[in-house]
């Protein structure tokens, strides 16, 4: 027996002292209609398998397949997204390239191969502190690089916004903001402009690089 939604305790008690009875063959008669429905199926409903079209919609660079058209300061651009690592001196430790617009998820990759580039060059020293800019924060691999014995200074909120994110409170975005709001946080994440910036400033800039020449 399959029992109504609609039974409750006051309606059970009038059913079994011979109140209603036609209500009674009313709710089973809809039970039985529900379970009906329930159980039947219609050929004509089942899903239909996916074929692709004959042509992409989407454009490809013929040129250079793999790169993308990528957000920049000032628009688009059919390119890549370049990340580099340094130390305080502004030595270049690792570079790489990504065709993903914006810097989430590239933090770990980035130390990773920041230390595969130490090692070749027979440095034992695992660094001390990794500072980023707000578009790396990623918890679970900033999780992963303390977990190698690194701090991690990436502050949640960029320098353009005005208070927190709308949700980033609390917990670890508390905890950074409190970590960076201290002398000795705040002096070592100022330090990360000076180390990076006028890397990409003198590559582009004043070397002109700002495109492969070649594949």
């Amino acid at each position: 027996m399959i029992a109504s939604p609609q039974w409750g305790p006051d309606t059970l008690p009038r059913v079994l002292d011979g109140g209603d009875i036609e209500e009674l063959r009313r709710m089973l008669a809809d039970d039985r209609s529900l379970a009906n429905a329930t159980i039947t199926w219609d050929a004509n409903d089942s899903p239909k398998p996916y074929v692709p079209p004959g042509t992409p919609a989407h454009k490809i660079n013929v040129v250079d397949p793999d790169s993308r058209n990528i957000k920049a300061p000032r628009g688009y651009v059919q390119g890549y997204n370049a990340q580099a690592a340094t130390n305080e001196h502004q030595i270049v430790i690792a570079a790489e390239i990504s065709a993903d617009s914006s810097d989430f998820g590239h933090l770990e990759p980035m130390v990773c191969a920041a230390q595969s580039e130490l090692e070749r060059a027979g440095v034992t020293d695992t660094p001390g502190v990794v500072v980023d800019d707000a578009g790396y924060w990623h918890q679970a691999q900033m999780e992963n690089v303390i977990k190698q014995g690194m701090q991690v200074l990436i502050p949640p909120d960029a320098l353009k916004r005005k208070g927190a994110r709308p949700g980033w409170d609390g917990g670890a975005y508390a905890f950074m903001r409190r970590v960076l709001d201290t002398d000795h946080g705040g002096g070592l994440y100022r330090k990360r402009q000076g180390m990076i910036e006028p890397v990409f400033a003198d590559t582009k800039f004043n070397r002109r690089i700002d495109r492969f020449q070649r594949r």
